[in-house]
């Protein structure tokens, strides 16, 4: 088995080198990790939960050469590319610049609302989220399913796997040459 959504600390919300991660993964008797850290997005789209656009070399470069130093197990460099009006041509550019081995599609947005922040949880108590999502959720429903309203897990600790909104903490991998 693989996991397949896994965060670096460049997201603003998780803790631990990638090597700490694949560590626990051996110890889980996983095969292997895929990383997807949040993709940069415009400096105005909420900056402090992704990847600036000026990290995403240093991520890429990092993730290959923790990939050369795991042959053991697979290492995959992905991103979880959001989905929100105005940024498709930006985040279509960015999913383009690089041969991704996985992108994980994501909606974290509904206008303002943080549907997966667990501060505005409350929410779900009032909203509709297809009335909420409009045109969005109208596309979804007719391909490949429903959209879920359930925020999926992430690995954003390697050691307490699933806690995520973690303040961002001083962290850094070897600088690269």
């Amino acid at each position: 088995m693989v996991d397949s959504h896994v965060h670096t600390p460049l997201c603003g919300h998780a803790e631990g080198s990638p090597e700490e991660y694949l560590f626990q993964a051996r110890k889980m008797g996983l095969r292997g990790l895929v990383f997807t850290d949040h993709s940069p997005m415009p400096s105005w789209y909420d900056p402090g939960s992704r990847m600036r656009l000026g990290e995403l070399p240093f991520y890429l470069l990092a993730l290959e050469r923790v990939r050369e130093r795991n042959p053991d197990l697979y290492v995959g460099i992905g991103l979880e590319a959001d989905y929100h009006p105005g940024t498709e041509a930006f985040v279509a550019q960015v999913v383009r610049s690089y041969p991704f081995d996985y992108v994980l599609g994501s909606v974290h947005y509904l206008g303002a609302w943080p549907l997966d922040h667990p501060d505005h949880q409350e929410e779900y108590a009032w909203r509709d989220l297809v009335e909420s999502t409009g045109p969005t959720s109208r596309r979804w429903n007719g391909r490949r399913g429903a959209a879920s309203s359930t925020p999926s897990p992430t690995w954003t600790s390697p050691r307490s796997l699933g806690t995520a909104y973690r303040k961002r903490p001083f962290w850094s991998w070897p600088s690269p040459p």
